[in-house]
Parts: structure tokens; sequence; C-alpha cells
């Protein structure tokens, strides 16, 4: 179950959302000098953007620019991107892949660089999934920060040159010989205390917030289904499974989307009303290999009917990745609690056979699409997960569902 929930987990974390839902006023500058204004994607990303999503008005349809196409972009209120010739090493920090060079290769490339400290010097950064940098801009000139992280003989040693340059070009006495990490946060607050410290005027843009006050939404949807199991058998050591006939499922959803990263994740619990019913039939086993353990009065068995009635209550995360205003891609996972409500009951020839059930827990994933506060179509798998077991029989049961929600609030 470990292994399972890790994929769960890994499926919902490991994607980046193509867009999110929060615009705000703001302009853009191409590399021809064309001024665009109007309302942009003010999005919270972690690296620097490939491209940007743009309205004249906010009941336009969005235009997406690419990042190569600009020379400046203004988000209000703390958001901004300048193009600039840097030099730049941009072997990245992978461990898999380091170099073996304590030496920076510096090449001049021109990069969107996000801006983090404006005024009389200026603190910039630029970073991917790969790379992270930093550069300060004084009297016109543009410094790298000096950060390299590299390999000898199988061990990790890091190039912190910029250590070097911050105390010979931008010391202070208020700073008592700080050290700061090669880190936002770290970096700002060096360069704030530096400009204090020589009376310079500057802008921390990573300290202005939003106005707008984001809050989590809650959607209440009416859930039907349709689901095809899978019943694994396990009788006197003889494994054997059977696909279901159709089961029509109902249930309704209670989900949270929470405001952080743009209502890019939620959480839900799906109370669900189901019942599996298998009618395959069932070869008979060999009894002379059993001829030691099996009763004097057991038949050849030729099951024909496999009977479960239960309730499901999935609770789970949900990410979605906006495709446009109005409509997304989702991905979900979680814990699947199982609730029996009656027995399991086998069926055979004339007669049948009540197996009490206890209640389980498994997994499930899927992914689907939702119309914003409209409707949502999913596909789900739930893994295996045991119904009855005992010294000499185990059923388990696994399904793979296609479910619509209806929105109601």
């Amino acid at each position: 179950m470990k292994n399972k929930l890790l994929l769960c987990l890994w499926i919902l974390t490991s994607v980046s959302a193509f867009a999110q839902k929060h615009y705000e006023k703001g302009h853009i500058v191409t590399v021809g000098n064309k001024n665009f204004k109007g309302y942009l994607l003010h999005e919270d990303l972690f690296h620097t953007p490939t491209e940007f999503y743009f309205k004249q008005q906010l009941t336009d349809k969005r235009k997406t620019v690419s990042a190569e196409e600009v020379k400046t972009v203004v988000i209000n209120p703390n958001l901004k991107y300048e193009r600039h010739t840097v030099k730049i090493d941009l072997f990245n920090n992978q461990n898999k892949t380091l170099s073996n060079s304590r030496i920076s290769n510096f090449l001049p490339h021109s990069l969107l660089l996000k801006v983090l400290l404006e005024g009389d010097i200026t603190l910039l950064s630029y970073e991917t999934s790969k790379i992270k940098r930093f550069f300060v801009k004084k009297d016109n000139k543009i410094i790298p920060l000096e950060y390299k992280k590299y390999i000898i003989d199988n061990k990790i040693h890091y190039n912190l040159n910029y250590q070097k340059q911050l105390r010979e070009s931008f010391a202070c006495q208020l700073q008592d010989r700080e050290t700061p990490s090669y880190s936002e946060k770290k970096l700002v607050n060096y360069f704030k205390k530096y400009a204090k410290c020589h009376d310079l005027r500057i802008t921390d843009l990573t300290a202005i917030k939003v106005n707008k006050v984001r809050k989590g939404t809650f959607n209440l949807r009416a859930k039907v289904g349709v689901s095809n199991s899978t019943f694994y058998t396990d009788i006197w050591g003889r494994i054997d499974s059977q696909n279901s006939a159709a089961n029509v499922q109902y249930g309704v959803e209670f989900e949270y989307v929470f405001s952080y990263n743009n209502h890019r994740f939620s959480i839900f619990v799906e109370p669900t009303i189901l019942m599996r019913r298998n009618t395959s039939v069932t070869s008979p086993i060999d009894l002379e290999h059993f001829q030691y353990i099996i009763p004097p009065d057991f038949e050849d068995f030729d099951y024909r009917e496999f009977s479960y009635r239960g309730y499901e209550i999935p609770i789970g995360l949900r990410n979605y990745w906006y495709t446009s205003d109005k409509s997304a891609i989702t991905l979900h996972g979680g814990i699947l609690f199982n609730i029996p409500s009656g027995d399991f009951i086998r069926y055979r020839d004339d007669h049948s056979t009540s197996f009490a059930t206890s209640n389980q827990t498994s997994m499930f994933a899927g992914i689907g699409y939702d119309y914003y506060k409209v409707f949502s179509i999913e596909f789900r798998y739930n893994f295996k997960r045991n119904l009855v077991v005992r010294t000499l029989e185990s059923f388990q049961y696994s399904d793979v569902s296609l479910r619509l929600g209806i929105n109601i609030l």
C-alpha cells in the first residue's frame, strides 16, 4: 500500500498547471518595442515562465505570448521581468550530471530575468527546473553572482565565489561579515541591508502582497458512474479472476479547492453506494492434488455468481491543469475506505454461502475533465482490496469506473 500511496502523491505533485485563474493589470513590451496594456495571469510560479497569458479586457479570450518575444513584463502589483544579455553558466545542478570543473563556464545569453529588488541597485534571478542563478545590476552593469556545484572523485563540492563577491563589492558594516546562502530570501535580505547601509533607494517586489483576497471555493456534486470489477479468488490454492458486468453506482462529492497557487489543488470526499455482482463460472479444481485437505463432502466447485454490497468513501487530493479560464484537466488520487452493508455472498447452483466482510482500505487514482461549476467527468482505477480472508479461501476485487459529476453548488 505504501508504494500505491507514493504513486498517487507523485502523480499529483510532479505535474505543472497549464495556466491559472487570477488576472491582474499589467503590460508587455515586446522585443520590437510594442507596448500592450491589459490583464495578465498572475501566476505563483517557482520558475521563470516560458509564456504569458494576456487579455486586453477581462471578457476577452486570452492570448499566449512567448517569453522569447518579451522585453519587459509588468504584472501589478509585484511581478516584473526584464530581458537582459548576461553572462551565465547554464550547467545544471542535478547530481547525476554535475561538471567535474570548479570553474564556471560563463557565456553570454539573452534571458528573461525576474526583478526581486529594483532601484539604485537591482537584484535579478533566473530559474528553471535545473538551475537557479542570481545577478546584481549596479551602475548599468550586470554582475553574475557565481555559484557552482561540481563533483570530484564522487564527492560533491561547491564553488561559493559569490560570497567573496559580496565581501569585496557589496560590503556593509551593518552586516557584520554576513555570508548568506545562495537563495532568494537570504540574498534579498542581504541587499536590503546593503542599500540601507549606503543610503540607496530600492523597492522590494518580493514584499509586495497581492491586494485581492484569495478565498478557497467549495463544490458539491451529484455523482453517477459505471464500473467494471475484477474478482480475484484463492480457494484451496486455486487462484482465479473473473470480470463482472457493468455496475451502476451513485454518490455525492464534497470538495474544497484551496486558494493556494491560484486554486490548483483541492481535497475531496465522495461517499458512494455500490453493488458488485459477478456471473462468470469458475472451472473445477484438481481434487486429487488436494485429497488430504479437502473435506469428504467437498464437491467440484462451480461458483456461478458473487455478490457484494457496500459503501465506498474515497478521500483524496485533486490537481487542476487549467486549459482555459473555465476548463481543466484533473489528476486525483487518495485512500479508499470500503464499508460493507452486508455479507459477501457466493452463489453456487441451487444454494448460496455468506461470508462476513470487514472494513478495508485501498488506494485509487484517476484522470478527468472539469468544466468550472457545471460538470466533471473522471476515469478512476481502484486498486485491489480484500473482501474476505479465511484460512483456505480469500476473495479480492479491483475496479475501473467512469464517473459523471453535476455541480449542485
